[in-house]
């Protein structure tokens, strides 16, 4: 009988130590497929000086990243846009709802993390959303800028 405990205890360790490590912190899980339409860019900082990578949605609207690593929404007057950072997703395709509050101008890139941007223009608002990849890295360490996917125009459920 002590065997058949000391068995079953030792199984059950075995079985909890192989879930625990499965399981990830960001909800575990394969990455949701990238859904059709969707686009890669590596966006380089803005300090003013140096050239940068800014993603734009149409002549009227476009994102850049700052040296402070925060995605900046541009647009021409009227119009404006904003975004908001929806924490940590398995991909671009995890992201299917368009936020109700925390808009903003502007917010921290943040890699694993999804964003929904809005434009208002005349006609109500359009949607894109994005996905932040990974940072690029410079040859001595620092943050450049990120790798990010992103479809536009988004249409949320």
């Amino acid at each position: 009988m002590k065997k058949f405990n000391l068995f079953f205890v030792q199984t059950l360790m075995i079985l909890s130590l192989t879930f625990v490590i499965g399981c990830s912190k960001d909800g575990g899980g394969d990455s949701v497929p990238d859904p059709e339409g969707t686009m890669s860019l590596s966006m380089r900082a803005f300090d003013g000086r140096v050239t940068s990578t800014y993603l734009y949605w149409t002549d009227s609207y476009h994102i850049g990243i700052s040296l402070d690593n925060n995605f900046r929404c541009h647009s021409n007057y009227p119009y404006k846009q904003e975004v908001v950072n929806i924490g940590r997703v398995n991909g671009l395709g995890s992201i299917k709802k368009t936020p109700s509050s925390g808009w903003t101008t502007g917010t921290a890139v943040e890699p694993g993390s999804g964003y929904v941007f809005r434009m208002n223009d005349a006609g109500g608002y359009t949607y894109a959303r994005l996905y932040v990849v990974e940072w690029i890295i410079d040859t001595s360490g620092g943050i450049m800028g990120a790798k990010v996917k992103y479809q536009y125009p988004f249409n949320p459920e």
